[in-house]
């Protein structure tokens, strides 16, 4: 009986310091780590670290953080390693996949030109959907405003070129600016090849100039006076033929080089 109890006695025995044992292990019960074979600066970080549970719990976390993190290629990567750079972060697989809104005109038209452009730069450049689509909103914002301040000088000068015309001209204006247009009309009539460009040229501003607006009455004046009705837009002394300006009879003003 006194041995049964004896080894019953050392079996509790060896259970108790077995149990003491993985108490006093911090590795095997999440104990407090020993980090005295790292650098006191080191350790001095480590300090955060109450139990190896807490170790093992950050480099759980930090594993997860570096999977999903994006690592850049160097400068002289291949393409491919760029490709997939520019996947990770959001570009499409063509520059199909970009969407951008629609971009309205001051004038209320729709633009639709410059979206296939805009989207081969922005795959070419990597760049995300999201960024693609608000880099070309901001873009088409700024072209827009552009196009308004242009707008509005244009408006400013042709009415400070109005204001100094009829100062000038006083009661003839109206007839001065009818017979600058007759002088416009025919000048794209003689021209007819370059007549768009006639005219773009006149709309770009130089038709708010007031030096351009006076030459053009004067040559309107050296027209037949029935032309202002008829509109055939003949220079006294014959019909105005096709590449020729519409100039009157002066012999400087008809030297030809």
């Amino acid at each position: 009986m006194g041995q049964e109890q004896s080894s019953l006695a050392a079996e509790t025995s060896e259970t108790t310091e077995a149990t003491a044992s993985q108490t006093d292990n911090p590795q095997t019960t999440g104990g407090k780590p020993d980090f005295s074979a790292f650098s006191e600066d080191d350790r001095k970080r480590l300090t955060r670290f109450k139990t190896y549970n807490d170790v093992a719990k950050s480099y759980l976390a930090l594993e997860t953080r570096l999977g999903a993190s994006v690592v850049i290629p160097s400068e002289n990567a291949p393409q491919a390693d760029w490709d997939a750079f520019h996947k990770r972060l959001g570009r499409p697989e063509s520059p199909d996949g970009y969407e951008f809104d629609p971009i309205y005109l001051p004038d209320g038209s729709r633009h639709e030109g410059g979206n296939e452009a805009f989207k081969n730069l922005a795959f070419n450049l990597g760049l995300s959907k999201k960024a693609a689509k608000d880099l070309y909103r901001e873009s088409a914002k700024l072209g827009v405003s552009q196009i308004i301040e242009v707008q509005k000088k244009q408006e400013a000068k042709k009415e400070e070129a109005k204001v100094n015309l009829k100062k000038d001209w006083a009661d003839s204006y109206d007839k001065n600016m009818g017979l600058q247009k007759l002088a416009t009309s025919s000048y794209a009539k003689a021209d007819s090849a370059h007549a768009t460009e006639w005219i773009e040229f006149l709309n770009e501003g130089a038709g708010n100039d007031p030096r351009l607006l006076r030459f053009l009455s004067w040559m309107g004046s050296n027209f037949e006076p029935d032309t202002l009705d008829k509109g055939r837009g003949a220079p006294r002394g014959g019909e105005v033929q096709t590449g020729q300006l519409p100039y009157d009879k002066s012999p400087e003003l008809n030297k030809r080089k």
